[in-house]
């Protein structure tokens, strides 16, 4: 993740290990990437179908795909640079930033439920405004 986001060293470690040794959780996160970098006016809201397709395949039962942290950031990301695009049409910048934090509050619903200790990069709808900003 190269914009707005900002990775610990650990995690950093951790994002080379997966591109070295792609499991198929990551393999879903390099197509959601790609599909965000496309500069198609829909590719926060194509990735996002593609984070609604993991967690689908998650709760059907998979435990080879699931999203993880970097999934949800990336489409976080993506919903942050189409609201800054979009600031020139009208309701566009609110309504890609609405849907920026409504992905960051399933993040967090889903690592709760998981039990996960890990933090994100991205914890507070603060942090988010200012992913929002610096497009």
């Amino acid at each position: 993740i190269r914009r707005g986001a900002r990775l610990t060293e650990q995690q950093q470690q951790q994002q080379q290990n997966q591109r070295n040794n792609p499991n198929p959780t990551e393999l879903f996160n390099m197509d959601i990437e790609r599909v965000t970098e496309s500069a198609g006016t829909n590719a926060a809201q194509r990735s996002e179908e593609m984070l609604n397709h993991m967690e689908d395949l998650y709760r059907s039962g998979s435990r080879t795909v699931r999203p993880n942290i970097r999934t949800f950031i990336i489409v976080i990301d993506a919903y942050a640079r189409a609201a800054a695009d979009g600031c020139g049409k009208k309701g566009a910048a609110k309504e890609a930033s609405d849907k920026a934090y409504e992905v960051h509050r399933r993040m967090l619903n889903l690592l709760k439920e998981l039990g996960e200790e890990t933090k994100p990069s991205v914890e507070s709808d603060s942090d988010i405004e200012a992913m929002t900003r610096s497009y």
